[in-house]
């Protein structure tokens, strides 16, 4: 199978994701039927390596994560984990506002307020939390969410 690359002058991380998908199909094309244990189309281990990621994703932790911590309060792990989802952003170029905005928590699909409202929640509660940025929050939940949202997902009590 022939791959053909048209490589551009790139920056940053479309660097990292070109190089990586050229290493991934070279792994591929040079693997052989039959070596190693693996079946025609299989990823060796050496492979899997450089194409999956190995940290979980920075967008979400799952509620194991979070209790693995062992913080009492899921504002005490989200510190611990995912301190820069807790801070104020924006108002550096806002007509409307200079002040930075902290994100608003969403419980169970439900505005609850700022995030130390998440101090009150138990991490044994919480099946997934999750970042939405600024950009994707004003998309889907309108004005008012310039600090972005902090999407909680509660076990079922």
């Amino acid at each position: 199978m022939a791959v053909h690359v048209v490589l551009r002058r790139l920056s940053g991380p479309s660097v990292t994701l070109v190089s990586s998908c050229v290493l991934a199909m070279a792994g591929c094309a040079s693997s052989s039927p039959g070596t190693g244990g693996t079946a025609p189309g299989d990823l060796s281990p050496d492979l899997l390596r450089v194409a999956v990621p190995v940290a979980s994703s920075p967008e979400v932790l799952t509620g194991d994560e979070i209790r693995g911590t062992g913080a009492g309060n899921v504002w005490e792990a989200l510190l611990k984990l995912r301190p820069l989802w807790l801070r104020a952003r924006g108002g550096t170029g806002s007509m409307v506002s200079s002040r930075p905005t902290a994100p608003v928590v969403y419980v169970a699909g439900i505005p609850s307020g700022a995030p130390r409202t998440l101090q009150t929640m138990n991490v044994d509660q919480v099946r997934r939390v999750e970042f939405i940025n600024a950009r994707d929050a004003t998309t889907r939940f309108g004005t008012g969410h310039s600090g972005g949202v902090i999407w909680v997902d509660r076990d079922r009590e």
